[in-house]
């Protein structure tokens, strides 16, 4: 169930992701903002090492350049 007070964690969170994290956020790549929350709040359980461990494994393998980062036409 999704109450107001999770609402409000979880939005907390987000504000203090998006004004500490990263200095110029832009609107195209807010979905992405909000993915990355979603999982660090569904993997809070974990803490912060087995967080990281998973986040490198996710990562493995994988290589994203600024270019398509930015590329309007390869955004999702």
């Amino acid at each position: 169930m999704f109450t107001p007070t999770r609402w409000n964690r979880f939005f907390n969170i987000f504000k203090r992701m998006v004004r500490g994290t990263y200095i110029a956020p832009r609107m195209k790549h807010l979905q992405r903002y909000v993915h990355e929350v979603v999982w660090r709040v569904n993997e809070r359980v974990n803490g912060d090492g087995p967080r990281f461990v998973e986040a490198a494994k996710m990562a493995e393998g994988k290589r994203l350049t600024y270019r398509e980062l930015i590329d309007a036409r390869g955004a999702n």
